[in-house]
This record gives C-alpha cells, sequence and structure tokens, in this order.
C-alpha cells in the first residue's frame, strides 16, 4: 500500500516537475525502509515524455517491490534494481514486473551468492543471464576497472549498456576536500586519484567524473568512438523511452 501511494505520488508529480524545470528529485523514503520496504529514489530530466521519469527502487527482494514494479510501468516509470542482494530467481520475477534496468552495475551488488554450501547467481549474473537488462556502468575507471568495462561491453553491447557519472558535487575536481549531500547536513569527503574517497580511505564516497570523462574512458580502452557516444547519448535515451532526445 504505501509503495502503490508513492507510485501514485511520483506519477502525479511528472507535470509538475516538468513545469519547474526539475533536473533531479530524491527521496530517501526513510519510514518505508525501517518497515523493511525497498528504498525508492527517483529522477525528472524535465521533458515532456512522461517516460522520461525512473524510479530506482533498492531491495526488490523485500515485500511489496513487485507490486510497486507492476504500477511503475502502468504508469510509464521506468523501474531500475540497485544495491539489492536479490538472486536470479527474484531478478527474473522482478524483470518479469517491470524491473528491466540495472543501476550503477557491480556496485551494491550481489553476486555468487553463498547459502548453506550452494552456490545461487547474484544480481550482477542476472544482469547477464536475461539479455533483456539494460545496465548502467561507472565508467571513471575506478568504480570498476576496464577490463570489467570492457567485459561489460561485449556482454551487453553499445544498445544495453548506459554510461553513467554518478557524480556528487566536486564533479570535475581533480584534487581535495567536498562535500556529500547538502552543505548543512553534509559529510566532508576528499578527492585524490579521480574519485572521492572517504576520510579515512576506507571506501570510495562517490564519483566526480563528468560525461566527457566516461565517454574518453571508454573510447581510450574499450570500445569504437560511435559507441562510446551512443551509450552516453542515445542508448540511456532510449532505455527511458525518450524518442526526441540521444541523436541529432
Amino acid at each position: 500500500g504505501d509503495l502503490v501511494a508513492r507510485a501514485d505520488l511520483l506519477a502525479a508529480h511528472r507535470a509538475d516537475l516538468a513545469a519547474a524545470g526539475a533536473t533531479k528529485l530524491d527521496t530517501a523514503a526513510k519510514t518505508a525502509v525501517k518497515n523493511g520496504l525497498p528504498y525508492i529514489g527517483y529522477s525528472y530530466s524535465a521533458a515532456s515524455s512522461a517516460s522520461d521519469l525512473i524510479a530506482g527502487v533498492e531491495y526488490t527482494e523485500l515485500d511489496g517491490a513487485m507490486e510497486l514494479g507492476r504500477r511503475l510501468t502502468r504508469e510509464g516509470i521506468l523501474p531500475s534494481i540497485g544495491h539489492s542482494d536479490a538472486v536470479y530467481e527474484t531478478a527474473l520475477e522482478a524483470f518479469e514486473n517491470g524491473y528491466t534496468h540495472l543501476t550503477h552495475f557491480y556496485s551494491g551488488m550481489s553476486g555468487l551468492v553463498r547459502r548453506n554450501s550452494y552456490r545461487f547467481p547474484g544480481l550482477i549474473e542476472s544482469g547477464y543471464m536475461e539479455d533483456g537488462f539494460t545496465v548502467e556502468v561507472i565508467a571513471d575507471g575506478c568504480h570498476l576497472p576496464l577490463s570489467m568495462l570492457k567485459h561489460v561491453y561485449t556482454a551487453k553491447g553499445p544498445s544495453k549498456t548506459v554510461l553513467v557519472t554518478d557524480a556528487i558535487r566536486g564533479a570535475g575536481q581533480t584534487e581535495g576536500h567536498t562535500i556529500i549531500g547538502s552543505l548543512k547536513n553534509g559529510y566532508e569527503v576528499f578527492i585524490e586519484d579521480g574519485v572521492a574517497k572517504l576520510l579515512d580511505r576506507s571506501a570510495f564516497a562517490g564519483s566526480v567524473a563528468t560525461a566527457d570523462r566516461l565517454v574518453r574512458n571508454m573510447y581510450k580502452h574499450v570500445c569504437p568512438l560511435c559507441d562510446a557516444v551512443r551509450m552516453m547519448t542515445l542508448t540511456p535515451a532510449r532505455v527511458v523511452g525518450l524518442k526526441t532526445k540521444g541523436v541529432l
């Protein structure tokens, strides 16, 4: 009920967001998460198409996620899976309920899950095993090594691979401190080696890549220039259902 209510809210906000020219709207849905329901983050690119609204749903293995996927799909909203511990059977069920896209492929995703000595394909393997899945990669050369970017490109192809910056406020900054979140309530991170890190260097804190950097990385190390540009432009436009963007 709560998830479907929020699906209604997303649909209702489409016209308001377009009118306001909003480029991003995100909600943590903290109450739902505390109650064991999937997190929903969503973004809007201020286009006329209702399909230019993406709902990124985490924890698709939890109750309510499949109903949410069906409802979002009916509303012309693309459900996307990210940061999930789902195994193949759950991922396939999610795909059949509208979740055809995987956000930030490999980042915070289950891979070859082991349960009671048995191994099960996780969400990463599902992205390859179900050919219909489209995937996003943060192609900054840090979140995924070049060898993995080559593997994703070879396996999924330019028509099903989307390049995404996932950049924070420090995008384009080469080195130094920046803030994640609001200037008032966010937290400090450090940028070095082309990526943002926690101050103790224990983990990445976010990307600082720009779109041109992703295209250069892919062209230099992975694929022909036309495919690199396509994965940054036409493919993401088609994934979200835009027919008037992505190609000149």
